[in-house]
């Protein structure tokens, strides 16, 4: 965002609050916001499936009004109305690799040089409805 001559706003919700009740405390904090924003990008879908629906019942047009974006694509992200636009990890490939870095580190796979700590995932975004 900020190479694009954005500024982020980060909210995060209180601890104890259950996924879908954080999403719509962190909607109603933001759009309390002067300006109000283009779009809030959540750290998974359960937040935002909370905050979509608590946009939808304070009135507002999604995406129209606030675009929404989630992360993980749950089976659920498709069901919403709108459905939720998401960014899709590789799953698969992250239970994979964490195996392999475990078993590397406790010796029980060879490794060439050293257990590499930074392996970069390609996450595939899933246009929905809600962005």
């Amino acid at each position: 965002m900020c190479e694009l001559g954005l500024e982020p706003w980060v909210f995060a919700p209180e601890a104890d609050r259950a996924p879908f009740e954080a999403g719509k405390q962190a909607t109603e904090a933001l759009m309390n916001t002067s300006p109000r924003p283009d779009a809030i990008i959540f750290a998974n879908d359960n937040l935002a499936a909370g905050g979509l629906l608590a946009g939808q019942r304070a009135g507002l047009k999604i995406p129209a009004d606030c675009a929404v974006l989630g992360f993980g694509d749950y089976p659920f992200a498709e069901m919403l109305l709108p459905s939720l636009s998401t960014i899709k990890p590789p799953a698969l490939e992250i239970g994979v690799l964490a195996a392999t870095r475990v078993l590397e580190s406790l010796g029980l796979l060879p490794v060439e040089d050293e257990v590499q700590r930074l392996n970069l995932l390609e996450c595939q975004v899933i246009e929905r409805e809600s962005a």
